[in-house]
């Protein structure tokens, strides 16, 4: 519908609010312990992002809310910082998880355990591998993942085998110069 959702810390507590535009219609939806880092919609559900970044899910059936701790159920230790944290694609939510061995890697969630996965470990990467610029474009998810030598341009339909770096006709990595993306045709 026409809601938006976010977060916001108020005298009441770190929230997760909601809005239609309007003064009667904009209202606390639940309130977290920890501050809220970041919020994203996909599949009837809000993907969270705590301060000490663990994954939670809030249901969003009948007006109810079910507040799941996805990082719990998972191999996965924390939600990377400082990337912006999650990324929708399509029902998906993707982002850039540490599992409990310390090693970074690309994940994927449509809110359910058996959907959450990871798609790709980043550990063959040299340098931070933190995922930055991102752009959805013809149901793909285009991003930079940081190495040595500056922003390799990855690209994932939020599988394992479509998660992988671009390379030119010779086999090399393409690398990305700029901050922004244009996008020509369907989107």
């Amino acid at each position: 519908g026409n809601i938006l959702y976010f977060a916001a810390t108020t005298p009441q507590g770190n929230g997760v609010w909601r809005t239609d535009g309007t003064e009667t219609g904009t209202k606390a939806f639940t309130f977290m312990r920890e501050v809220i880092n970041d919020v994203a919609y996909a599949n009837e559900q809000l993907f969270v992002v705590d301060s000490i970044n663990r994954l939670h899910i809030i249901n969003l059936i009948d007006d109810t809310v079910e507040i799941i701790d996805l990082s719990n159920r998972l191999n996965l230790y924390r939600v990377n910082t400082p990337s912006t944290y999650l990324h929708p694609l399509n029902d998906l939510i993707i982002f850039q998880g540490t599992n409990s061995s310390g090693e970074r890697e690309i994940w994927r969630t449509d809110g359910t355990p058996s959907g959450t996965f990871r798609l790709t470990n980043l550990a063959n990467i040299s340098g931070r591998q933190e995922i930055r610029y991102r752009i959805s474009h013809n149901n793909l998810l285009f991003f930079t993942i940081r190495d040595e030598d500056g922003y390799q341009l990855w690209r994932t339909n939020g599988t394992e085998s479509g998660t992988y770096a671009l390379t030119d006709p010779a086999g090399e990595v393409v690398y990305y110069g700029g901050s922004d993306y244009a996008t020509l045709g369907a989107s």
